[in-house]
């Protein structure tokens, strides 16, 4: 009986349950992996090809089109850095392209689920986690649709653990230069820059000035620069795709092209039957609202700066009340800052959020069960079991999806004891 508790309490029976369910869908999925269209893999690898060949890479090519002219977008809308990530699978065949994908994606979601339990103390959360991330995670059906539309959310909420590992670990310098990188893989983690600027430690302020320094050769040593100004460019005509959908503005010509990736090798039988797990994409919590009410005022707001400043003011607001609260912070309580920063100005972006964006929150979810209280944890919990499918619910993901912000909001706010030795410290650093 003492050994059996001494198993209970020690982390390898965690590990062991998230792993063996993590390869449990590997191979439950790979059977269907010739039915997957992946939809949104293909136009990253056609983008990632015509960079090689310096043509447009978020833009219908036409050799009788001067670049600076072309306005219908191919689809993708990765940035360059990410595209230049997926350069190297275009020297495979379509089949092989998918596989390779298929199984870096899930070393990624493996590696997700290796952190959740390498940094949650105590048996108990332990379970906590196991329970969450098999349950709202591995089976639910938004890891299927992140697979089924090629999506690259998993290599976020990978980067997310990353940060936090680095951050625990007391690799200062590092961690500086990984949210350096975030920033390149997506735009949308620059609050991350900002409050490391706030929360002041030289080592990750040096680690993040060289890793924006290492980009900047990277950009210059592969001719990717234009890329960049291209990408931001289509993200402006992206800002025209929720208003396009329900209105007859003449202003307002959006086209995106429907690519899907090439299918290889014989669908499975049942691979009809599985496809219809896929749920349809979720527009944007407050962008569409937002542009809808300002299209029946006759009002065409298209540039994506009007939405980036309510998603910093609602940050700074965020900001001013943890400054009120704490002298310093704590290392969850940074990363938290990210998470929810990120999913703010997410959120504040106008353009659909599809159903993968969920995966995101398997950061989320780990910190708030690892470092939350009771209230935080429940919240989480009844959130998470708001985003499966409720036929009686009405907006059950975006409620749910609320639920989990107060909570991750709530972990930020909550007042952080120092110990007495470091009462007197600089206001503004990290503990």
């Amino acid at each position: 009986m003492k050994n059996i508790v001494w198993f209970l309490k020690k982390p390898v029976l965690p590990y062991i349950i998230i792993i063996s369910s993590v390869i449990i869908s590997f191979f439950y999925y790979h059977k269907h992996i010739a039915g997957l269209p992946s939809s949104d893999l293909g136009p990253k690898i056609t983008s990632a090809l015509a960079i090689a060949h310096k043509q447009p890479a978020y833009f219908e090519a036409d050799g009788n089109m001067p670049k600076d002219s072309l306005t219908i977008v191919n689809g993708c809308t990765v940035t360059p850095f990410v595209l230049l990530l997926h350069y190297p699978l275009t020297a495979l065949s379509n089949c092989s392209t998918k596989e390779t994908w298929f199984i870096i994606q899930y070393l990624l979601f493996a590696a997700c689920a290796l952190f959740t339990i390498a940094f949650t103390p105590g048996p108990v959360r332990r379970y906590v986690q196991c329970f969450a991330f098999v349950a709202f995670f591995v089976y639910s059906q938004y890891w299927f649709i992140h697979l089924y539309a090629g999506q690259v959310h998993i290599l976020y909420a990978f980067l997310f653990f990353l940060m936090y590992a680095l951050k625990a670990l007391k690799k200062e310098f590092l961690f500086g230069l990984v949210v350096a990188i975030t920033i390149a893989c997506r735009p949308l983690f620059l609050p991350a820059a900002i409050m490391l600027l706030i929360w002041r430690n030289r080592r990750s302020l040096q680690g993040l000035v060289t890793g924006f320094v290492l980009l900047f050769l990277f950009t210059v040593f592969t001719g990717s620069f234009s890329y960049w100004l291209e990408y931001s460019k289509a993200m402006k005509l992206y800002s025209l795709q929720m208003p396009a959908a329900d209105s007859s503005h003449p202003e307002i010509k959006f086209t995106a092209p429907v690519t899907y990736f090439p299918p290889c090798g014989a669908a499975q039988a049942d691979d009809t039957v599985i496809l219809h797990k896929i749920a349809a994409g979720r527009p944007g919590g407050l962008a569409r609202p937002l542009q809808s009410y300002l299209l029946r005022n006759n009002i065409l707001i298209t540039n994506t700066l009007f939405y980036v400043l309510i998603s910093f003011t609602i940050i700074a607001i965020i900001i001013f009340f943890l400054r009120q609260r704490n002298r310093t912070i704590s290392t969850e309580q940074l990363l938290c800052a990210f998470f929810i920063f990120y999913i703010i100005t997410e959120i504040c972006t106008p353009a659909p959020r599809g159903p993968y964006n969920y995966m995101l929150w398997l950061f989320g979810s780990f910190l708030i069960i690892a470092k939350g209280n009771y209230a935080e944890v429940l919240l989480l919990l009844l959130g998470l079991s708001l985003n499966s499918d409720h036929p009686y619910i009405h907006h059950g993901r975006e409620w749910g999806e609320v639920l989990m912000m107060v909570a991750g909001i709530s972990l930020i706010l909550r007042r952080h004891k120092l110990p007495r030795e470091k009462m007197n410290v600089n206001p503004f650093t990290i503990n």
